[in-house]
């Protein structure tokens, strides 16, 4: 498989991380968009499936080493996202097919605005900044 969709996946991410790092500094009381934290939700469940992929580790070591505050808060989690049991979410995903998830629910529908975007063009920041604001 090619590297495209990780590309576009760290590509959001680090889109994601300039974003709350330039929040926390200028707009500190503005809130992620709900777009943001199902972003960041489900990136966190890529990582959740790929450890997953280690049959040594129960619900309760994912859930610790991705800091959720207990199993059963990761597994809520799950079920608020993905409808399913932490359980069944194990069974049914894997590292690389929560990616596709991922790539199917939160990149491809935006696929246009994703290409038209130039973070390193010198106009990006501004208007960037300009969305944040308002």
């Amino acid at each position: 498989m090619s590297s495209w969709p990780r590309s576009i996946a760290a590509a959001i991410a680090l889109g994601l991380v300039a974003r709350i790092a330039f929040g926390v500094i200028y707009w500190h009381d503005k809130p992620l968009t709900h777009d943001e934290k199902q972003y960041l939700a489900l990136a966190r469940l890529i990582r959740a499936a790929r450890l997953f992929e280690n049959p040594g580790f129960s619900v309760a070591n994912v859930a610790n080493h991705l800091d959720y505050s207990s199993p059963q808060s990761f597994g809520r989690h799950v079920r608020t996202l993905m409808r399913l049991t932490a359980l069944q979410f194990r069974e049914q995903y894997d590292g690389e097919g929560m990616l596709q998830h991922f790539r199917q629910t939160l990149v491809l529908p935006h696929l246009d605005r994703l290409r038209a975007l130039r973070p390193l063009s010198p106009s990006w920041g501004a208007a960037y900044a300009r969305n944040l604001i308002h």
